[in-house]
């Protein structure tokens, strides 16, 4: 879960990482504990680090990722919409956050176990075709973990069907 503490030394490690004072290869810590969402999901309990080079990447240099939804990364991750088992990468996990890059596209965190002491995010981005993306991973029962509130707003109602958030079709 994400304290006070996190908040201050994750915003001021953020701002120095993009101030160009740290060095790509540092790391900043997003959270020193995950929610009790992440447990239920399988998902150890251990903090969360983010390498400097991603900040670039994914704010500056690649993937359009707002400064702001950067700097409320720990209270995203502490609340997300939704958590699924990654098809591609063996103890990686996608994250939902309730928050759209400059396209206006629904942002994922990857949470990768580092086998170590830390959890790690390889990458944030938008998600071009978003919809396809969940439903597929609602058929392939990836699906680990979603907030009732939060998905009726993001996802089509077949899709709210599979999810069994909905009986019947509004």
């Amino acid at each position: 879960m994400v304290t006070p503490d996190d908040i201050k030394n994750y915003l001021n490690a953020l701002n120095s990482t993009v101030r160009g004072e740290m060095k790509e290869q540092s790391v900043l810590r997003v959270m020193s504990s995950m929610s009790d969402i992440y447990d239920k999901c399988g998902i150890q309990n251990k903090p969360i680090i983010l390498p400097c080079g991603i900040v670039k990447k994914v704010n500056i240099k690649k993937h359009e990722v707002p400064l702001l939804v950067l700097e409320d990364l720990p209270l995203l991750l502490d609340k997300p919409i939704m958590v699924l088992k990654s098809k591609t990468e063996k103890a990686s996990y996608v994250v939902v956050l309730d928050a759209l890059d400059n396209n206006d596209n629904r942002i994922i965190s990857i949470v990768r176990d580092n086998c170590g002491k830390c959890n790690r995010i390889p990458s944030i981005y938008g998600k071009n075709h978003f919809e396809e993306f969940v439903y597929d991973n609602i058929r392939s029962q990836n699906v680990l973990y979603y907030d009732k509130e939060k998905v009726v707003n993001i996802i089509r109602p077949s899709s709210l069907q599979l999810l069994g958030v909905y009986d019947q079709q509004p």
